[in-house]
């Protein structure tokens, strides 16, 4: 990698010494031509990786790259220009700003702007003495700033994850023209990267090809052509599998024609034949990861066997418990034991070690149920209430959640678990506010460090207003240690996406990025781990239906595929606010749903999701709800010394 990053800085040395020679303008040119700048990469298909670069430049030039923003902390740089003097710092969003400036760690000047994250951003910076930036054609500012000798150009921060495209490094200063030619230019190669596909490592079953690109409200016919047609073929608009016999990738190309240029790109397949072992050992190793978890409770039965065939043996390497027959226990008596177990997964002549940090609790006995209730609409508290049995609720009458910040109206509230095994409580900040509420807590009875925190910002691309931040829930994501915290904020009738941002600490948040965006508006997200499988189930917003469905991933660093929306679940309209959770006295699990317009909750029980969903929605007289107020919220399991803490306290 340092062999790589010298030879790149040499690369951009001597081309920029060639480039002073002679440079032309690249306005009304069908392809804007780059031979006189200084190009470091090839089109978006060869992208690399993000990591810190170094560029001379003069006191005069133009500066342009393509930024693909995967994940960004608050205050990291994207771009620092520096010499003996001064340092200055683009950084990409800053508190409630968006695009800042910063000189010498000092704001002094900021914006509305935001990097759109997931797809390239188009990035311009012009300097002579005046300093100015462009997103994406947009003049976000500029502002004069000191005059620099020996600059030095720094790409950048070690808070953004993504890739970067198409450095380029001019001598003079770019108009608008040219920089608005690039961008059109780019923006069907950009389009064409951002098409994605789940599970493009094991296909395992006929997938939907998109159609089209649809760039500025334009729609272009995508072609789409199989280097292996015998076993990923294109038939309108989808790939067709057929299970090869040894597993093969398969290239798939998308051909799309824009303003007479045409724009390609190759997108790579793997189809793993129905008895390739290791790609079935890492379906269990999956498998297994999703449904572990990072919660245990004493007297657990460990999984034996994949779901692929797999057998899986355990060992505790790290703190107090022990295994018998396949059975988790305790070797302590605290409340609570942080242990680290081992699993190794054999199928053939393959095995696999997978190591698992778990919190391993008491059993659980019961229930809490958090709800708002809305009295007036202006004064809305969080409620809680407790169940042996999934389905009979008896308020806590002296609990309510409250707050004496930000708006102080409690919707939503959420009940979820960190890896410490503490609660973490989430809830809507009144309406239409872009922050949600935390609060952190070991036992439900003491709240600590409630905060307001904004997650949602404008974004055009992701079709986010940064208005509001409806329902907010948070699910631990293995693959990336970290939590992913989502909401929804639907734009109009026809958009609205599931959002999400990542946080390990819960006080520092990344930017916003789709987690579910099915092509209509939804709203209520909440997501539950079945048999390996993530579901969400959400509610459809749509007119036509104001009812709850749900979608499949099997990698939520992924998002979500699949949308059982074919079929209503339930007869009843309006429905939302879904939450949804295991029963722990058996093998189903629980959906409650609120019929808002008239105050009450429908359930249903069920095993099977999917192809096989087997929904069983229940009389009104097999389940009461802790008041008729009752109004959106969740679930969680507690042991017994939880709910006898709780119960002392506020019954």
């Amino acid at each position: 990698m340092k062999i790589i990053k010298i030879f790149l800085v040499l690369l951009l040395m001597i081309n920029l010494v060639a480039c002073q020679k002679e440079t032309k303008a690249i306005t009304n040119l069908e392809q804007p031509s780059f031979d006189n700048a200084l190009i470091v990469e090839g089109m978006v298909e060869d992208a690399y990786s993000i990591d810190e670069k170094i560029i001379e430049v003069g006191n005069k030039f133009s500066f342009s790259y393509w930024l693909l923003v995967d994940d960004i902390d608050n205050n990291a740089s994207i771009i620092s220009l520096k010499d003996d003097n001064n340092t200055y710092e683009l950084i990409g969003f800053n508190n409630d700003n968006g695009l800042t400036l910063l000189k010498d760690g000092e704001v002094i000047i900021s914006s509305d702007i935001y990097l759109q994250p997931n797809i390239y951003n188009q990035l311009v910076l012009t300097y002579d003495d005046n300093l100015k930036v462009y997103l994406n054609t947009e003049l976000v500012f500029e502002t004069n700033i000191d005059k620099m000798e020996g600059m030095q150009l720094i790409i950048n921060d070690e808070g953004i994850e993504g890739q970067i495209e198409k450095i380029n490094v001019y001598e003079n200063i770019l108009n608008e023209n040219e920089i608005i030619d690039d961008y059109e230019y780019m923006l069907p190669y950009v389009y064409l990267y951002d098409l994605k596909f789940n599970d493009m490592d094991n296909v395992k079953e006929d997938f939907w090809l998109y159609p089209e690109l649809i760039i500025d409200e334009k729609t272009y016919p995508i072609t789409w052509t199989s280097n292996n047609e015998d076993v990923i073929k294109p038939y309108r608009n989808h790939g067709v599998i057929t299970f090869p016999e040894v597993s093969t990738d398969v290239i798939l190309h998308a051909s799309v024609v824009v303003n007479d240029i045409t724009y390609e790109h190759d997108y790579k397949f793997r189809v793993n034949a129905k008895d390739d072992i290791q790609s079935l050992l890492q379906g269990d190793v999956d498998y297994l990861v999703n449904e572990m978890g990072y919660i245990a409770n004493n007297g657990q039965s460990l999984i034996t066997m994949g779901k692929n065939g797999s057998n899986i043996s355990y060992e505790v390497i790290e703190g107090n418990a022990y295994i018998q027959d396949g059975i988790l226990y305790k070797d302590s008596q605290e409340e609570k034991v942080m242990i680290k177990l081992s699993a190794t997964l054999t199928l053939g002549e393959y095995s696999q070690q997978i190591t698992f940090d778990l919190c391993l609790l008491d059993e659980y006995v019961g229930y809490i149920m958090s709800y708002f209730i809305n009295n007036d609409s202006e004064d809305e508290k969080g409620a809680l209430a407790y169940s042996y049995d999934g389905l009979n609720w008896t308020a806590l009458d002296n609990y309510l959640l409250s707050s004496d910040i930000g708006s102080t109206r409690i919707r939503d509230p959420y009940i979820g678990r960190d890896k410490d095994g503490n609660f973490i409580i989430l809830a809507t900040e009144g309406f239409d506010n872009p922050n949600i509420y935390i609060w952190k807590s070991n036992d439900l009875i003491e709240m600590n460090e409630l905060s307001l925190v904004k997650v949602a910002y404008p974004n055009e691309h992701l079709k986010l207003t940064g208005e509001r931040a409806w329902a907010p829930e948070f699910t631990y994501v293995p693959k990336e240690d970290c939590y992913y915290v989502y909401f929804s904020d639907p734009l109009d009738e026809d958009s609205g996406s599931i959002y999400f941002v990542k946080t390990k600490d819960f006080i520092n948040f990344s930017y916003p990025k789709s987690l579910l965006n099915v092509g209509y508006p939804i709203i209520d997200g909440t997501i539950i781990c079945i048999d390996g499988i993530n579901y969400m189930f959400y509610k459809d917003e749509r007119e036509g239906a104001k009812t709850i469905f749900y979608a499949r991933s099997n990698d939520l660093t992924l998002g979500f595929g699949k949308a059982y929306d074919n079929k209503f679940i339930f007869e009843q309209k309006e429905i939302e606010g879904p939450f949804v959770f295991k029963n722990i006295h058996g093998d189903n699990y629980y959906l409650y749903v609120d019929n808002y317009p008239n105050q009450k909750f429908y359930v249903a029980s069920f095993n099977n999701l999917g192809e096989n969903a087997d929904f069983n929605w229940l009389s009104e007289e097999e389940y009461q709800l802790p008041s008729e107020q009752t109004r959106h919220g969740s679930v969680i399991p507690v042991t017994q010394k939880e709910l006898d803490r709780i119960l002392q306290n506020y019954s």
